[in-house]
């Protein structure tokens, strides 16, 4: 009998998702929003400043989460980070704007 004693070739690692985080910061958003709401009485500044500081903290979470899986070599949850992250920028912060400017004769 003949014996092979080539090693055989190691699978690769999964890379992961763009979609994982980008759907769990875009549900997180919308419960830290209602959390906000409910935590500033419906007062538009209240929750807006209540909101601003949970995106705050969200995307600082992003921002490390993403350094971690960039040294686990998860390339792709790693582009999934950077997305939300500017989601969060574009949409998220967005909306305290919105919230702030609209908030009638109290600025």
């Amino acid at each position: 009998m003949e014996t092979d004693l080539q090693p055989k070739p190691r699978p690769e690692r999964p890379q992961g998702s763009v979609k994982g985080p980008m759907l769990l910061n875009a549900s997180l958003m919308l419960v830290l929003y209602v959390a906000a709401f409910a935590a500033g009485d419906g007062k538009p500044s209240d929750t807006a400043y209540a909101y601003f500081f949970a995106l705050l903290a969200l995307f600082s979470l992003n921002t490390f989460a993403a350094i971690g899986l960039a040294f686990m070599g998860r390339r792709q949850t790693v582009m999934g980070c950077i997305y939300s992250s500017i989601g969060i920028f574009l949409v998220g912060l967005g909306s305290c704007a919105y919230s702030l400017t609209h908030m009638g004769s109290m600025h």
